[in-house]
């Protein structure tokens, strides 16, 4: 077994670190990243040839590891160094480890009866996470190599999946037959498994546009008939995320969120109809208990879509669940919801009833609203 370290420098380290806390509550000293190089697809006639892992046991100075397979019976001493470097509180981090990576190391780690690291499923798969985008970038796929252009990440090696299986075996054929290593395939094989989890490393900057900056303060735009708040940031590239209820805009230093306000009349339904008459000349629906006194030819009962109290004036959108899980305080009373229709899913509130703390719980749950509805 080959065991080479190196110290990279990474970009975006403070970025990053502050995007895995925020979104995924997760340590950069407990993170792992890393990635395998096989002979093949099948864990049952393939093997293990190199593992590389990136991790921050010194934040000050990232190691990068990198165990390679140069003898035929390595792949059993690789694991187990690779498996002493998850701790309890490790958090693997991988680009589609979930499908390929994980899967293989458990079935060669049985074939060997190694025991697995308790945390080793304790992982975070960023293809998963990154798919989110995929509506909103212009990708032919989403492998790796690709989403590395997208990054702006510099590849220094060319070698492609099926290169890499054909340069291990001429590397190992050679070493049997003339018992010597081709340090040029060596350093070429190197090279791609250490792009790769620094490649993982770079994507890994795609979290950053899940924060919402703490000095956006959005103000109301006339005449755009929005609210809108507008922070610096700093981005892998150009992105925009619309909803119905809120648009989130980056370039590769700012951001900005643009939340449409709507002006004139909403309906608050209440859910018992049954308990309630509705007056149309009134135009909204009283509780039984009154509306018994109300002469009967200028009442009706009640149905789930008379069923309301109108209001008329400026509201702001959010989504239903958003709003059932933000604790808005409102001005004393409990807050009052308004809909287009009984039923939508898109609620709406009157401005006048946010105070500075709803202010600013309203923009966070928004922002974050913009991202669960993708």
């Amino acid at each position: 077994m080959i065991r080479t370290v190196e110290h990279p420098h990474l970009p975006l380290q403070k970025e990053i670190r502050q995007a895995l806390l925020s979104v995924e509550h997760i340590h950069l000293e407990t993170c792992l990243f890393f990635d395998i190089e096989t002979t093949g697809f099948s864990p049952r006639t393939a093997m293990i040839q190199q593992i590389c892992l990136l991790h921050f046991s010194n934040p000050e100075e990232p190691e990068l590891l990198h165990y390679f397979c140069n003898e035929v019976d390595d792949e059993r001493p690789v694991l187990e160094a690779f498996f002493a470097q998850i701790h309890a509180n490790t958090t693997l981090i991988h680009y589609n480890g979930n499908t390929f990576d994980l899967p293989f190391l458990k079935k060669r780690a049985q074939y060997h009866r190694l025991p697995l690291p308790a945390s080793l499923n304790n992982g975070l798969d960023l293809y998963h996470t990154l798919r989110k985008l995929k509506p909103f970038l212009a990708l032919p796929d989403f492998k790796l190599k690709t989403l590395e252009q997208q990054f702006g990440y510099q590849r220094l090696d060319s070698l492609s999946g099926k290169d890499v299986v054909s340069q291990y075996e001429a590397f190992m054929m050679e070493k049997l037959s003339k018992g010597t290593e081709n340090q040029e395939r060596l350093a070429l094989l190197s090279a791609h498994n250490m792009e790769d989890v620094l490649a993982t490393w770079q994507i890994a900057s795609a979290l950053t546009y899940r924060i919402c900056p703490d000095d956006l303060n959005v103000t109301e735009h006339s005449q755009k008939k929005a609210l809108q708040g507008k922070a610096k940031g700093a981005y892998p590239f150009p992105l925009t995320i619309s909803q119905e209820f809120a648009t989130i805009s980056y370039d590769t230093t700012s951001v900005e969120l643009q939340i449409p306000v709507f002006e004139g009349k909403l309906y608050h339904f209440y859910p018992d109809y049954e308990n309630y008459y509705y007056l149309p000349e009134e135009d909204y629906a009283i509780h039984k208990s009154v509306g018994s006194f109300v002469d009967a030819s200028h009442r009706k009962k009640a149905t789930a879509k008379t069923c309301y109290t109108p209001a008329q004036g400026t509201f702001l959108p959010i989504p239903k669940k958003t709003f059932q899980d933000t604790p808005f305080t409102g001005t004393g009373k409990p807050m009052t919801f308004f809909q287009k229709e009984n039923r939508s899913p898109l609620y709406y509130l009157p401005i006048s009833s946010l105070n500075e703390t709803d202010f600013f719980l309203y923009r966070t749950a928004i922002w974050n609203a913009v991202w669960d509805h993708i």
